[in-house]
């Protein structure tokens, strides 16, 4: 799988965990994004979650790609989080 399928699976499993929450009201403004925010997904790529500014916190990998294969060679960093220093959703 590439990065664009496995955020799309991503994105599919936090939209319907969300979704759930509110019932499926799709008008329910604050309370789907509340529930957006509080959603965790195990993907393809370890655990996934959003951060206080919306950024994922997701585990990075080191990968060898090596005659058209791909090999994951360990864990770079776990739970990795965009800091987003100056963003005023960070405070």
């Amino acid at each position: 799988a590439d990065v664009y399928a496995v955020a799309g699976y991503d994105t599919i499993h936090l939209l319907a965990q969300a979704l759930d929450k509110v019932k499926g009201d799709t008008s329910a403004g604050k309370d789907l994004i509340a529930a957006l925010e509080a959603a965790r997904t195990e993907s393809p790529r370890g655990p996934f979650r959003f951060g206080k500014t919306h950024n994922p916190i997701q585990n990075v990998y080191v990968r060898l790609v090596k005659g058209g294969r791909e090999e994951v060679l360990g864990l770079a960093q776990k739970e990795a989080d965009d800091p987003a220093f100056g963003c005023a959703m960070a405070t």
